[in-house]
């Protein structure tokens, strides 16, 4: 399953400006965190937990900013 990530970039541009910040503030590198955002690595729930503080995120939008499914156009 693909998710689409783009209200989380919005939100992390919005916040931080841009990704390495927000990297830095995760403890996680620019790689680790681009993976995640293309799709290539999963996000592991103290991840998310961590990244809903730092955006602030209301634990119920979570999945919109997590698990949206990327809608396949034909």
């Amino acid at each position: 399953m693909v998710y689409d990530y783009s209200r989380l970039k919005g939100r992390i541009a919005a916040r931080f400006g841009e990704t390495g910040r927000f990297a830095r503030a995760m403890k996680m590198s620019e790689k680790g965190l681009h993976k995640r955002l293309c799709g290539e690595k999963e996000w592991k729930q103290g991840e998310i937990s961590r990244a809903s503080v730092l955006l602030g995120i209301d634990a119920k939008q979570i999945d919109v900013y997590f698990f949206t499914v990327k809608v396949q156009q034909n």
